[in-house]
């Protein structure tokens, strides 16, 4: 099955209330570990990643099943939303949450050609949440279709 076939694609419905997978990618393990137990605490499902590499190797895996990104601007040396432009060709209207400790980090939410949200680093927890919950809320999500 191709991953960009149309027809072979689950319809998109209403975002439900259940919140997960998550792909995290942050390089810093001291952000990375506060972002999973945060999200732990809250029961959002949750794979966490330090690097780039394994954080593709994982969403191909997951290829179409990922419910959203939260990911660093910058991940040594992959530009983070590059990443995950190449994730949305295969999964369109992924939803996406930039995180930056560079104060102009903002910007490049214009940057980036498709709706993204952004968080300032450092976070707090509870501030993550929110904006996971709110990015998932928003968003369709792809489900099997059932017979009625």
């Amino acid at each position: 099955m191709s991953l960009s076939s149309a027809a072979s694609s689950p319809p998109l419905v209403p975002a439900t209330p259940r919140v997960g997978p998550l792909l995290l990618v942050d390089d810093d393990p001291l952000i990375a570990g506060a972002a999973r137990r945060a999200l732990r605490r809250e029961g959002i499902e949750a794979l966490v990643f330090e690097d780039a590499e394994a954080a593709r190797a994982a969403f191909t895996a997951r290829a179409g099943r990922v419910c959203a990104v939260v990911i660093d601007l910058r991940l040594g040396d992959t530009w983070g939303p590059s990443l995950v432009a190449a994730w949305r060709e295969h999964q369109p209207g992924l939803p996406v949450l930039l995180t930056s400790g560079d104060p102009a980090g903002h910007a490049a939410c214009d940057e980036v050609g498709w709706p993204v949200d952004f968080l300032a680093k450092p976070f707090r927890g509870r501030a993550l949440i929110e904006k996971v919950q709110a990015l998932v809320a928003a968003a369709p999500v792809r489900t099997t279709a059932r017979p009625a």
